[in-house]
């Protein structure tokens, strides 16, 4: 266990911009998990947990900082087998429970062999106020032709600061989806960063977040084209309210010899307040010369059109600006591959906290 806090410096733009903006990197002091923090798993047929797991080397979207953390915890890995050939019917179920001042990290693999498909939900959730830590790593593996959805649920005590990791590397013909819900904590570090290593291979990823009064999330995705014919697609979704904060990077990195290949980022951005403050940082990186990458992003407030053609059916603008900022947030619910968890989003995003 560790005995010593940590600073951190995480969230690294791959190519940096002006550093007067502040939008390079982000720092963190004295950080400090103490252990494992307490879950449950629950795994179908066909998915193994093996005591030990040898991935390739596979960096986080959050960076090395991030793994000297994990390193210096010494807590254990939970790792998750998919044998080749197989089509796991049910989904991978860990649920994360954290207390109020807990300080906790959970590391995980998913090595999805050839040709095998599965579905990870994560649910990190707590009761309480606090000032307490949830640190999360995940590293997938997807071997030719395998399909791996990874599904992370953050519904934190709006206290607790969470940490998410994401790494990945997709073989010849593999695909990676992540979906990603930001619906509660009060400040929350996420990145992900997936590897394209095999032609023909692709990364589907969603973004969904509601950012209360106060709250703060910063991001940073990363999509690696290195094999030819690859494809990326990143599309981020969300809310800020009363002075919320929220800085996204996103990149789409093009290697020499990926020729063929495509990426598309989109960012949609709805402010419910003047004091809300939004951050953007698109990137593409070229170092081959037939590929193609697109970005498109959508910020600001509800247009007045909009506004009158909910007055003229009796709908107030709070209550507009309401139901605009959950249809944001159902479109990437929708992308969940389980109704449980669809069904538990939609109770946190009607003001329900029930764990089941």
């Amino acid at each position: 266990i560790m005995e010593q806090t940590l600073n951190l410096t995480i969230n690294r733009l791959p190519a940096l911009t002006w550093h007067h903006l502040g939008m390079n990197q982000t720092s963190l002091e004295q950080v400090l998990a103490e252990g494992e923090g307490t879950l449950t798993i629950e795994t179908p047929d066909g998915v193994t947990q093996p005591a030990q797991d040898d991935l390739p080397a596979i960096g986080g979207g959050m960076g090395p900082d991030m793994d000297t953390l994990v390193q210096a915890a010494g807590v254990p890995v939970h790792h998750f087998n998919i044998s080749a050939g197989t089509v796991a019917s049910q989904p991978v179920r860990v649920r994360l429970t954290y207390g109020p001042e807990d300080k906790k990290i959970n590391v995980f693999t998913i090595h999805a062999e050839a040709e095998s498909q599965v579905t990870v939900l994560m649910d990190y959730a707590g009761e309480g106020e606090g000032q307490g830590l949830a640190a999360i790593q995940t590293k997938i593996y997807a071997e030719e032709g395998a399909l791996v959805r990874l599904v992370q649920v953050q519904r934190l005590p709006k206290g607790v600061t969470c940490l998410n990791d994401v790494g990945g590397r997709c073989e010849s013909g593999a695909k990676i989806e992540v979906t990603h819900l930001v619906l509660g904590g009060h400040a929350t570090y996420q990145g992900c960063q997936i590897d394209l290593a095999g032609h023909d291979s692709a990364l589907e990823t969603d973004i969904g977040y509601l950012l209360e009064a106060g709250s703060k999330l910063d991001m940073n995705y990363n999509a690696i084209h290195r094999g030819k014919k690859t494809t990326s697609r990143i599309d981020a979704s969300g809310v800020l309210k009363e002075a919320a904060f929220k800085l996204f990077r996103g990149t789409i990195d093009f290697k020499h010899g990926s020729s063929g290949s495509v990426g598309n980022e989109k960012e949609d951005v709805l402010l419910l307040d003047d004091t809300a403050i939004n951050q953007t940082i698109p990137l593409i990186l070229c170092a081959e010369e037939d590929v193609q990458g697109n970005h498109g992003a959508t910020i600001g407030k509800l247009s007045e059109e909009t506004l009158a053609y909910m007055a003229a059916r009796g709908i107030p603008e709070e209550t507009a600006y309401e139901l605009m900022a959950k249809a944001r947030i159902h479109r990437v619910c929708q992308r969940i591959p389980d109704e449980a968890t669809r069904q538990l989003v939609e109770q946190e995003l009607e003001g329900g906290n029930d764990d089941e």
